[in-house]
């Protein structure tokens, strides 16, 4: 099964990702329930971190939402709600080029979308000091 890395830009979403369980985007890709989201967000002065990661419970496309959240959507160009059975923090973040991720050729917000295999999840997990379960 592919999982990917998904970005998240402003610091008002971090929480609205890991408190809601969910992540809207207008990424297309072939999301499957129990896909793994691995989520990235830039820190200043820190760089590119890993923040946590969640599993697929549910993909919701925009004739299925409520009007409130259609809105909010088509105001910030997203297609779809990511719903998550289980979400994954990680405190600190994992710092990016402490993981095999600062090898690959994507940089940045080139990683938004990027395919990362079970096991290349798995090191990065084993990589975290304390994970926090919601």
């Amino acid at each position: 099964m592919t999982n990917y890395i998904l970005r998240i830009v402003k610091d008002e979403w971090v929480n609205m990702v890991f408190d809601n369980k969910v992540y809207y985007t207008s990424m297309r890709r072939y999301w499957e329930r129990s896909n793994k989201i691995l989520f990235i967000k830039k820190i200043i002065d820190i760089g590119d971190s890993i923040l946590g990661y969640g599993i697929i419970d549910d993909i919701i496309t925009l004739d299925f939402m409520s009007p409130k959240e259609q809105d909010i959507c088509l105001r910030n160009g997203w297609v779809r709600k990511l719903k998550f059975s289980k979400m994954v923090r990680f405190e600190p973040p994992v710092l990016i080029k402490d993981t095999e991720i600062a090898r690959w050729p994507q940089k940045g917000a080139l990683l938004h979308g990027a395919p990362i295999s079970d096991d290349q999840l798995e090191r990065i997990v084993k990589l975290s000091r304390v994970s926090i379960v919601y």
